[in-house]
């Protein structure tokens, strides 16, 4: 089985479409549709309660700790042995999901990106500064050779995640990074795969405090795993 989780803050007027699309795409493919919430303050948490009671493979759960953690939680209640999170504005198109399932089957990470050769990606020059810088800085930190850290498209094996989640300290935009950086540190196997992915203008990412903040964080993980060993 297949568990994708949505994560879910004050994305009520994208849920349904959202939930639609990755059911659409998931037709025949046994499955559960995890909606992952974290503390909103729009109608959210009501239009999710309403597509868990019309949908059977679809199902909510709340938490107050940030995107991260509610996606760490959500991954372990999953049933599938297969994980998958996909950013609910569909900014990466869904047809990847099929991809990323079968990516699983010989690796133990599949992790959509926005800067390989193949890639089609439409995004602002400001945004697509800011992420090769925040790549080139991970790169140098951890030594690694993944393109892209923070595209909300990824998919881990429910085995290999287990062996990691109690490493994951981040409870926010850095816990995909830290999933990585520790997912390689482990030594698993990572397929990195080019994926159509579009920006969506009403993202409420504010570039400007979220880099900074990132980039402290890169440096305390990376005293983290200097000190750890």
């Amino acid at each position: 089985m297949f568990s994708l989780v949505l994560p879910a803050k004050n994305e009520g007027k994208k849920l349904e479409k959202a939930v639609e699309e990755a059911r659409k795409t998931l037709k025949g493919i046994p499955h559960e549709i995890i909606l992952a919430e974290s503390g909103s303050t729009d109608d959210t948490v009501a239009i999710a309660r309403t597509l868990e009671k019309k949908y059977s493979d679809v199902k909510l759960i709340r938490t107050e700790r940030g995107k991260g953690a509610a996606i760490s939680e959500a991954f372990e209640k999953a049933r599938g042995e297969k994980l998958g999170f996909m950013d609910v504005d569909l900014a990466t198109n869904p047809r990847h999901l099929i991809e990323l399932i079968r990516y699983l089957d010989g690796y133990e990470l599949a992790v959509g990106s926005r800067y390989l050769s193949e890639s089609k990606a439409e995004r602002s020059w400001k945004r697509g500064f800011f992420g090769r810088f925040y790549t080139l800085l991970v790169r140098l930190l951890f030594g690694s050779k993944i393109m892209d850290y923070q595209c909300g498209f990824k998919g881990i094996t429910k085995k290999a995640f287990m062996q990691i989640v109690k490493e994951i300290k981040a409870t926010g935009f850095f816990w995909d990074t830290e999933l990585l950086v520790l997912a390689q540190r482990h030594g698993f196997k990572i397929k990195e795969f080019p994926v159509e992915w579009t920006e969506r203008k009403e993202t409420t990412l504010n570039l400007w405090k979220t880099v900074p903040r990132m980039a402290v964080n890169l440096i305390e993980l990376r005293l983290r795993l200097w000190f750890s060993r």
